[in-house]
C-alpha cells in the first residue's frame, strides 16, 4: 500500500461502485464538492484502487468507502459520518449520528439501500458512468 500515492487526496480517496447508476450519479453531482474538500474519487472497478488500498472487489462492492492517506478505511455510514466531521455545515448530521438509536437506524437504512442500489438504479433509469482508470 502506497499511502503517499498522488491519487489519494489530502483527506482521502472516496471509492464507489462505478457500475451503479445511483452511486455514479451521486458522485458525479458532488465531484467538485469532494475535490474542494480535499478528497479524490474513483470507482472500485479501477484496477489501481484495489492495488493501492489492498481491499478486494467483494469488500469494495458492498458499500462506499473512504480510504485515507493514513491507511484508515471508513465504510458505508462511517464514511458519511467522517464526511460530516470534515465539512462544517454537516455538523447537525454528525451530532445526530452520535445518538446510538439514530446511528443504528441510519446504519440499517444504509445497508438496505446498498443491497438494493442496482434495482433502485434500474427503476429510476439511472445509467452508470463508465469507470475511469
Amino acid at each position: 500500500m502506497n499511502l503517499s500515492d498522488d491519487r489519494i487526496g489530502n483527506k482521502g480517496l472516496i471509492i464507489f461502485d462505478g457500475l451503479c447508476g445511483v452511486c455514479s450519479t451521486l458522485i458525479a453531482r458532488r465531484e467538485n464538492f469532494f475535490k474542494r474538500h480535499g478528497f479524490t474519487i474513483a470507482p472500485f472497478q479501477a484496477g489501481w484502487v484495489q492495488e493501492v488500498t489492498g481491499l478486494g472487489v467483494d469488500t469494495l462492492g458492498q458499500a462506499i468507502h473512504l480510504y485515507t492517506r493514513q491507511g484508515r478505511v471508513y465504510r458505508g455510514l462511517e464514511f458519511i459520518q467522517r464526511l460530516a466531521e470534515e465539512v462544517w455545515w454537516l455538523t447537525p448530521l454528525r451530532v445526530a449520528l452520535m445518538i446510538p438509536p439514530v446511528y443504528w437506524l441510519c446504519e440499517k437504512l444504509y445497508r438496505c439501500f446498498a443491497k438494493r442500489r442496482m434495482l433502485i438504479s434500474k427503476v429510476c433509469k439511472l445509467s452508470p458512468k463508465p469507470p475511469k482508470e
